[in-house]
């Protein structure tokens, strides 16, 4: 599933996401990332549950 959002006037296109286990280990229910370049990250409660989240983000050559 793919979802758009709007970033101050740039649009990121969300290609994946994690999630914690009971273990602590990160799982990747969606393995297959876009190739992206001048990537970077940040983290931060984005669901508002209480725990950091992690956010990716880069740029897509082709666009």
């Amino acid at each position: 599933m793919m979802r758009s959002v709007l970033v101050s006037t740039l649009c990121l296109i969300l290609t994946t996401s994690y999630a914690q286990n009971i273990d602590f280990v990160l799982a990747d229910p969606q393995p297959e990332l876009i190739d992206v370049y001048a990537g970077s990250f940040a983290s931060g409660d984005i669901d508002g549950d209480g725990d950091k989240d992690l956010v990716m983000a880069g740029l897509d050559p082709g666009r």
